[in-house]
C-alpha cells in the first residue's frame, strides 16, 4: 500500500522574492510532506551564479539548530545558534544570528534571517535555495533576485 516513492522535499519561497538594499531580512521557506521535523538542512547562497565560493552561502542544520556562514573559499568554520547573540562574515555578507530565527510548523520549515551585504559585493545577485531530507534534495532553485547597493 501506500502512494509510492515520498515526494522530495521543496524549497517554496523567498520574502522578499525581489528587491534592492545593502540589508535585509529575508524570510526562507521550505517544507516536506512528511513534516518539518523531517528536514535534515537547508542551504541558501546569495550570489550573482549558484557557487559557494565568492558568494553569501549559508546552511542550516536542522537538528543541532545551527546555522553556518561560509567563508570566501567555501568552508564552513563554527556555526553558531540562531537566537545568540553575535555576527558571522565574509566578504560578501554578515548574518546577524541574534535577530535571526527559525520555526518549524506542520509541513513547513521558516528560516528568517538578517543578512547585510558588503560594499564590494553590490550588483545583482540571485538567490538559490535548497532543502535536504535523510534520503532527498529538492535541488537547487533560483527563488529569488536582490540588487545589493
Amino acid at each position: 500500500t501506500g502512494s509510492g516513492a515520498p515526494s522530495p522535499p521543496v524549497a517554496v519561497s523567498v520574502a522578499p522574492s525581489s528587491g534592492s538594499g545593502s540589508a535585509q531580512t529575508f524570510t526562507f521557506t521550505f517544507s516536506d510532506a512528511n513534516g518539518a521535523s523531517n528536514i535534515v538542512s537547508t542551504q541558501i547562497v546569495v550570489g550573482s551564479q549558484l557557487a559557494t565560493a565568492g558568494t553569501c552561502y549559508l546552511y542550516y542544520a536542522t537538528k543541532a539548530t545551527m546555522i553556518y556562514l561560509a567563508t570566501d573559499v567555501a568552508s564552513f568554520s563554527d556555526g553558531s545558534t540562531l537566537g545568540a547573540a553575535g555576527t558571522m562574515q565574509n566578504s560578501q555578507c554578515t548574518l546577524n544570528p541574534g535577530a535571526s530565527s527559525v520555526s518549524l510548523s506542520g509541513n513547513t520549515l521558516t528560516l528568517t534571517l538578517v543578512l547585510s551585504f558588503k560594499p564590494a559585493f553590490t550588483g545583482a545577485k540571485n538567490v538559490y535555495m535548497e532543502v535536504q531530507t535523510a534520503t532527498q534534495d529538492s535541488g537547487w532553485a533560483q527563488r529569488g533576485a536582490w540588487t545589493v547597493i
